[in-house]
């Protein structure tokens, strides 16, 4: 049937890692931007830190994705155990941070309760991120802080 088809061949074209604007909130917007005198005025207004967009990300994966740390600190004072969770293909924001190679991110992520053995959806964690990259100074981080080297992703890799 040519509406079926149709409708199929539509949402094979789609993008689902693209980030809408109007999914996003005020706080997410602010986050991804760095600006951290405007962040400090939303949620003091009551504005949600918890709000995902139409990838599941939250304003704490926006910060430590862009390399805004003084954001991200801000965040994590204020998230709780939000730094463990995913967005809609199971990545972390220190999947985000090591993958940036930001060293100072992924330290402070660690040192506020992020699981540094977490997997996204093919299975890597922010070890294989980080060496995929080439960043071995959050390389470095992650083993000092016990992430697992023999883990395999869904291709049987292990990260080092």
């Amino acid at each position: 049937d040519f509406e079926q088809n149709r409708s199929e061949i539509r949402l094979s074209e789609m993008d689902f890692t693209e980030s809408y604007p109007d999914s996003s909130s005020s706080v997410a917007l602010v986050a991804r931007t760095g600006d951290l005198v405007t962040l400090k005025r939303l949620v003091g207004q009551g504005k949600s830190i918890e709000s995902q967009d139409n990838r599941g990300w939250r304003p704490i994966h926006e910060a430590a994705c862009w390399g805004h740390v003084e954001c991200l600190k801000f965040l994590v004072t204020h998230t709780g155990g939000l730094v463990n969770l995913p967005n809609n293909e199971d990545v972390s924001p220190l999947h985000r941070a090591a993958s940036k190679g930001f060293k100072e991110m992924t330290h402070l992520l660690i040192t506020n309760g992020a699981n540094v053995n977490l997997t996204d959806y093919g299975d890597y964690t922010p070890l294989h991120e980080a060496a995929i990259q080439g960043h071995f100074s959050v390389v470095e981080v992650l083993l000092d802080n016990e992430a697992d080297k023999t883990v395999q992703d869904s291709h049987g890799r292990t990260p080092l």
